[in-house]
């Protein structure tokens, strides 16, 4: 039942989302440059598009090269390109230093590819090879009989891409968790960053194997043969259904801002995500799936200030769907123009969400290897309202696949409607079961985000600390790292509740009201007192302002009104920005007793030396 409750579900995605519609695309009426730089494997993609673009009237230039993934986002997040280029998602931290600069990053799936391990055709043995006889084949093993006693006793050649390129960086993380030294220390290996020259090796080696991209192993396959891995052949059902463990997604990022201002940035995404279907194909690439496609679509949309085509996720006749997003949206016009762009998520909840995503996938990588479920969503836009059910249906649908579809690690939350924060709270609580239960208890995989070590713990427990601690009487005192850290947790607060709150007159105030605005300190009794006190022009510590100095004083105006966040509004000379309340001498008594930063009316700015 579980099974086929979530797979409905993302069928009723997969309909409601397919309905999403681009405007149309208008190279002429759009100038100027556009720099466009990132992976080798959207290089010709791109490329004919751009082609295509220009021929229908683009005036301007259009700039393709290829570079690092990774220098190719540090030049997003600076301003300096368009477009980047990349066969991966954007990575947590990519994305929070380009938040501290002020740049939203905006994705657009527009493809995806695979890895291709290829042999000559001349190779009259090896058709199909496991993924620890893969591993073998480019590490440990020296003659090919060692990774299969039906193989000859002929010494492995080994063709790689140059360790520099997005390709090899792809199969190491695949194949090895990330370590290079395997591949590397391999006998008998050539690398080389020229991917024909590669393909020619392979060809000519009755002995060889070799890593190609689709867009090279697909359009030459007379010259070099694909080998199966795990019996699965990369055809386009088994990329799109993430049955090829080597398949990876094609993205197209740019900046929130750059995409709004320029028009010209904007319409040539429109036509890139409305050409790309009919171009992959002939380039060897392969196309996304229709939910997938949707989702690129209406990210277009939102960024554009149209209103998406709505998902309304209304219980089915027969079979009611997880309760966490059971409200049904109010259907609204495709392409109007809403009044206000409002924030999907406050930016506690967004936050969680996005690490809660980050570390489902390392934990899917460590426990699958690149290898996703039928139904796998990966979904992370911020712009979409269901992300929330997108990563509970990964979660639930990981925890299916390797735990069994009824079976759940004692304490699993679920499903339960609630504020979009208790939501993205309960999906850490789960995601943090599930990793205890698949691997070492209290262990991670490299790259963990994590989260708050309370949300580890059972709701009842939560709600109760958070309770007391907001109340500015209690604050809680527990190693983390304890083995029994939720039992402590539960403890401390109840112990604190029961000889501080319940022991009182029946009729007498738990809480006492709190102080008036007029208890906040007065101008020059709060001092910076640490060297890293960061500022930010916003709460949502997005836009950074730069380091006030160790000593500086400053007038507290008011905290954020955001749940538990530590943001505090201070004014001082030339300045008016928001740091954290705990890089100050204020209290937490204090801090709690400020009004709402909201009330400030006031707009932050940052005349000091060290904005500068």
């Amino acid at each position: 039942m579980r099974r086929l409750l979530f797979s409905a579900a993302v069928l009723l995605v997969s309909v409601l989302t397919a309905l999403a519609q681009l405007p149309p695309a208008s190279p002429a009426a759009n100038a100027g440059s556009l720099i466009v730089t990132g992976d080798q494997a959207l290089l010709p993609l791109t490329q004919n598009i751009a082609a295509l673009y220009q021929l229908e009237g683009f005036t301007g230039t259009i700039n393709v090269s290829a570079s690092p993934v990774a220098e190719a986002f540090v030049s997003l997040c600076a301003g300096n390109v368009d477009v980047v280029l990349a066969a991966r998602l954007i990575t947590v931290a990519e994305q929070n230093a380009c938040l501290a600069n002020g740049v939203t990053p905006l994705g657009f799936q527009v493809g995806t590819d695979a890895l291709i391990i290829v042999v000559s055709p001349q190779n009259a043995f090896l058709q199909n090879l496991s993924t620890q006889q893969l591993r073998q084949a480019f590490s440990s093993a020296f003659n090919w009989v060692e990774v299969d006693a039906a193989f000859p006793p002929t010494p492995i050649n080994r063709y790689l891409p140059a360790q520099t390129t997005g390709e090899f960086e792809f199969f190491v993380n695949a194949l090895f968790g990330g370590d290079a030294a395997p591949v590397l220390t391999g006998t008998n290996t050539t690398s080389t960053p020229d991917l024909n020259q590669l393909l020619q090796l392979v060809a000519q080696d009755t002995a060889g194997i070799g890593i190609l991209p689709a867009s090279i192993a697909n359009r030459n396959s007379s010259l070099a043969r694909p080998v199966l891995i795990d019996n699965i052949a990369p055809n386009t059902q088994a990329v799109l259904n993430g049955q090829y463990p080597l398949t990876r997604p094609l993205f197209l990022y740019t900046a929130e801002n750059t995409f709004r201002a320029r028009p010209t940035v904007a319409d040539f995404l429109n036509y890139y995500l409305t050409n790309a279907p009919a171009e992959v194909n002939p380039l060897g690439l392969y196309p996304v799936n229709e939910t997938l496609r949707a989702n690129a679509i209406n990210a277009w949309l939102t960024a554009a200030g149209f209103q998406a085509t709505p998902t309304p996720f209304a219980p089915l006749p027969t079979l009611a769907l997880p309760s966490v997003l059971d409200a049904t949206p109010t259907p609204a016009p495709l392409l109007i123009p809403p009044t206000a762009a409002p924030t999907l998520f406050d930016p506690d909840t967004q936050t969680l969400l996005i690490n809660a995503r980050a570390d489902l996938e390392t934990l899917a990588s460590n426990v699958l290897g690149v290898r996703r479920p039928e139904g796998w969503s990966g979904l992370l836009d911020t712009n979409n309202p269901q992300l929330p059910l997108f990563i509970r249906l990964d979660l639930e649908t990981l925890a299916g696949n390797t735990l069994g579809i009824e079976r759940r690690p004692a304490g699993w939350i679920g499903a339960v409607p609630s504020t979009q924060y208790a939501i993205a709270r309960d999906i850490r609580h789960d995601l943090e079961l599930l990793a205890d239960t698949l691997l070492e208890s209290r262990t991670r995989p490299q790259g963990w985000v994590g989260a708050d070590p309370l949300l580890r713990c059972e709701r009842s427990t939560q709600a109760l600390a958070v309770l007391l601690e907001r109340s500015g009487l209690f604050t809680l005192d527990v190693d983390p790292a304890a083995v029994d850290y939720c039992q402590q947790v539960a403890s401390a607060a109840s112990v604190f509740a029961e000889l501080n709150l319940l022991n009182l007159p029946l009729n007498a105030a738990i809480f006492a009201p709190p102080p008036s605005a007029a208890a906040a300190p007065a101008r020059g009794t709060a001092r910076i007192d640490t060297r890293f006190a960061v500022a930010f022009f916003n709460r949502a510590a997005t836009q950074r302002a730069g380091v006030i100095p160790e000593g500086t004083s400053v007038r507290p105006i008011g905290r954020s009104p955001s749940r538990f966040s530590n943001m505090l509004l201070v004014e001082g000379e030339g300045f008016l920005l928001f740091v954290d309340y705990n890089d100050t001498t204020l209290s937490t008594l204090e801090f709690r007793a400020l009004p709402s930063s909201e009330q400030s009316a006031r707009a932050t700015f940052c005349n000091a030396e060290f904005c500068q």
